[in-house]
């Protein structure tokens, strides 16, 4: 069996292929099967972010719901989101906030200088930064037993290891924006009817695969991973950690 578990799945009447377990065959085979629930899923993000506050608790939740459906093909949506919501409330928050105020910060630093021009540039370049370690971030908090600290060192290693995904979903990020704001107000529609479920659960799919492929090595050689156990770290430098889910029965 995978370490995912996506052998366990049970075929359809006449479908004789288990469904894809990864990339963009994994999103579309979800997007078919659960439109409205990811409908649904967006608007319940959004009530959740009303507070502001609440913004990174409501995308651990949303994250948590979708990593669900991504790992095991099925959610519970309102007790994965709830749950996940209220788990190390205010850690989740005070990181959020401060990775959304670096680049306001830094930004200043060559207008005292003189340089007022490059600030706009300094500032845009570190939130798209940090956006990116947010993608790797908010998919390990929610599935991985680490710390919210050790997932953000994680995320920040994982930015140039996975540089081929964090330029996916950097670009994802630059076009979502630029539609939020070139189609304004028309994009309130696309906003409210899902834009933000289905682009993080394009996101929670490089997530995972990124997660299974760096972190939960499951091809290690019994003297590797002995020699991981006693420093508890792997070859990357990544934590030693298990799935948060990895106890759960086959589906």
């Amino acid at each position: 069996m995978g370490m995912l578990g996506f052998s366990g799945y049970k075929s359809s009447p006449g479908v004789h292929e288990p469904p894809p377990s990864k990339g963009w065959p994994r999103y579309k085979f979800i997007v078919q099967n659960h439109f409205f629930r990811l409908i649904k899923l967006n608007l319940l993000f959004i009530v959740f972010c009303i507070p502001v506050f609440t913004i990174p608790a409501a995308i651990a939740g949303m994250s948590a719901v979708l990593m669900s459906l991504v790992r095991e093909g099925n959610t519970f949506m309102w007790n994965d989101f709830w749950s996940e919501f209220k788990t190390d409330f205010p850690q989740r928050m005070l990181i959020w906030f401060l990775l959304m105020l670096v680049p306001n910060l830094i930004g200043y630093i060559p207008i005292l200088m003189g340089y007022e021009n490059a600030a706009s540039f300094i500032s845009v370049a570190i939130s798209s930064l940090l956006f990116v370690v947010t993608c790797y971030w908010f998919p390990m908090i929610v599935k991985l037993d680490l710390s919210v600290w050790q997932a953000l060192k994680n995320a920040v290693f994982l930015v140039p290891l996975e540089w081929k995904r964090s330029c996916i979903m950097l670009v994802m990020g630059a076009v979502f924006s630029f539609l939020a704001v070139y189609l304004y107000p028309y994009s309130l529609i696309l906003l409210l009817l899902g834009a933000f479920s289905f682009m993080y659960l394009a996101i929670c799919v490089m997530g995972n695969d990124t997660i299974n492929e760096r972190i939960l090595k499951s091809n290690g050689t019994e003297d590797e991973e002995d020699e991981d156990e006693a420093d508890g770290k792997d070859e990357d430098g990544f934590d030693d950690v298990s799935c948060a889910d990895d106890d759960l029965p086959e589906t």
